[in-house]
């Protein structure tokens, strides 16, 4: 008889901004408190789908808002303040989970329709899975082994640059093509590819 492997874990980090400072590049079509209610909609429907993930044993919010975080810990989430920039928050949520985990999914809070994080596959050892944004530049989805020595490159072409860090630290990339992954929300663009509940709740979209 076959001697069963045992089951990998993982861990996932949702990295916010404060809500009254999200979407500011939406300013032209929604007001403040339009924005705010759109970042906490879409961060709340991302925790609600990573904490059904099977193999998931952790989450952690990592943001730079003590109000957020009040937020997410009373969405059940582990949370984390950090206040010097996106690429610093990751890593630091990253070393806070070290390895109680197996594998660490990094996933954006405003990614529209997190269901399909559960077709995301898990790592092994020697991989890196990437997911990019609809225009093919961004990292909206990222899941690699724990406790790496690995530096975060979010920013302007950041799926390149996470593809050139996985070949500095003779890690594989593997890229997941996943057409309603790669939807976020940044510009009034993106809007017209919200699902319709969002904007039912959001209500009328100015031009």
């Amino acid at each position: 008889m076959a001697t069963p492997q045992p089951r990998r874990t993982g861990a996932v980090i949702i990295p916010l901004k404060g809500f009254s400072k999200a979407k500011e590049r939406l300013a032209s079509v929604f007001d403040a408190d339009t924005r705010s209610l759109l970042a906490m909609m879409t961060a709340e429907g991302v925790i609600e789908a990573v904490v059904k993930l099977p193999d998931v044993s952790r989450v952690v919010v990592v943001t730079d808002d003590e109000s957020c975080a009040k937020w997410a810990r009373s969405k059940g989430t582990e949370t984390l303040i950090e206040r010097d920039g996106l690429n610093s928050s990751v890593a630091l949520a990253y070393r806070h989970v070290g390895n109680s985990v197996d594998w660490i999914m990094i996933c954006h809070g405003d990614i529209v329709h997190p269901e399909r994080l559960a077709a995301v596959p898990s790592p092994r050892p020697d991989q890196v899975i990437l997911v990019r944004d609809r225009h093919r530049d961004g990292t909206n989805v990222m899941v690699l082994p724990a406790g790496l020595d690995f530096d975060f490159h979010y920013g302007l072409n950041s799926a390149e640059a996470h593809r050139e860090e996985c070949a500095t630290r003779g890690l594989k990339p593997i890229e997941v093509i996943d057409a309603l992954l790669g939807i976020d929300v940044d510009t009034p663009a993106d809007l017209v590819m919200l699902p319709a509940l969002l904007k039912q709740r959001l209500g009328p979209i100015n031009n």
